[in-house]
């Protein structure tokens, strides 16, 4: 089971607008707010498949999400059009595909952001931002359908002539000032998906003709993410050398998310410099924070059983290095030769693809 749980630390005063390039409305005192939200990049789909091994692009499903107009500093509850009964907020189950646009009334005139935050699991009943300030576990946000998300937005003004008929009931009585917010929800982790492994023997009279694999595993990630602030701790991380190498890997015996068993798959290439390639489509998700490169650490063993290793000395996109962002998937080749593994540092640079992530909503079948 998923465990999040709510961080209570007062860090209101760090907690800044992502995308913080967007114009603020400016507040009209004393007069109330209307508000139409979207989640724009959310689309119709089906249900994903789960599991260890996934199908590549495989998206993840908003389950429920929650909306939160902030000043902030504080948490404010909407009315519907009436001004007396309060808006729905939460939504989840066969709710969310019907509500991911809405329009809310009666807000404080200093609310200047919305917030939303999706498959938390159950509804949030904070009052400031402080305690929304949601923490995560990476070991809880393995689960691909059930990956926290989140957004923020400013607020965008719409011209009078603009007003749409759901804020007729708002302007009955008193002005109100109409505002609109696109958001776009994304996972706050990044995920490698690694679609195969490749590998070229190069030297004849080598003993690497043929390769066992054994198991794979992830290094030099964070165990914890404060999901507002992008804060991040606990970084787990072990240099990684000959001397170092083969007990982290023989600590990794135990199921757990951040490595695999690969004894099933076998390297043998019938001719030099031709490569042989074995099907994967594992991943692993991670935090992104003070630009700490993940790096992978793969276990193998020759033909005449030689326990050999290989660890990623970096990430290479367009013959750059990646910038990681959350919310991506970065698919890669592990792809390496005899050389590689001979190589004093035993390391090599993998080659990536990243591709947003797809957020989708899903029909409840009965």
């Amino acid at each position: 089971m998923n465990v999040k749980f709510l961080a209570l630390a007062a860090v209101a005063a760090s907690m800044t607008l992502v995308g913080c390039n967007k114009t603020l409305t400016p507040e009209e005192p004393g007069v109330p707010k209307s508000v139409t939200i979207k989640l724009a990049n959310v689309v119709p789909g089906t249900r994903s498949a789960g599991g260890e091994q996934i199908a590549e692009g495989t998206a993840v499903t908003l389950t429920s999400f929650q909306i939160f107009f902030s000043d902030g500093t504080n948490l404010y509850t909407a009315k519907q059009a009436d001004g007396t009964t309060d808006a729905v907020q939460y939504f989840s189950g066969a709710d969310v595909a019907g509500n991911l646009e809405g329009s809310y009334h009666f807000l404080p005139s200093a609310v200047n952001k919305v917030i939303v935050v999706g498959n938390y699991g159950s509804q949030i009943t904070e009052t400031t931002e402080a305690k929304l300030d949601l923490a995560l576990s990476i070991a809880d946000e393995q689960d691909i359908d059930n990956l926290t998300l989140y957004a923020e937005s400013g607020l965008t003004p719409v011209a009078d002539d603009d007003h749409s008929g759901d804020h007729a009931g708002d302007r009955q009585g008193s002005a109100s000032a109409v505002f609109e917010a696109d958001l776009k929800v994304v996972p706050r982790i990044a995920r490698i998906f690694i679609t195969d492994f490749s590998y070229t023997y190069t030297t004849d009279g080598s003993a690497y003709k043929s390769l066992t694999l054994q198991k794979i595993a992830l290094n030099n990630y964070y165990a914890a993410n404060t999901l507002a602030t992008q804060a991040v701790s606990d970084l787990q991380a072990t240099p990684i050398s000959d001397a170092t190498a083969w007990d982290w890997l023989a600590g990794h015996s135990d199921p757990s998310w951040d490595w695999d068993d690969l004894s099933t798959i076998t390297l043998a290439p019938t001719a030099a410099i031709t490569p042989v390639t074995a099907e994967s489509k594992h991943y692993y998700h991670f935090f992104v924070g003070n630009g700490t490169v993940p790096q992978l650490v793969l276990q193998c063993k020759s033909s005449d059983d030689t326990p050999l290793y290989l660890a990623t000395s970096g990430f290479k996109l367009g013959g750059n290095d990646v910038t990681w962002q959350n919310g991506y998937i970065y698919e890669l080749s592990f792809a390496f030769d005899d050389e590689d593994l001979t190589s004093p540092d035993k390391c090599v640079d993998i080659t990536v693809t990243p591709h947003e992530w797809q957020v989708e909503t899903i029909t409840p079948e009965f």
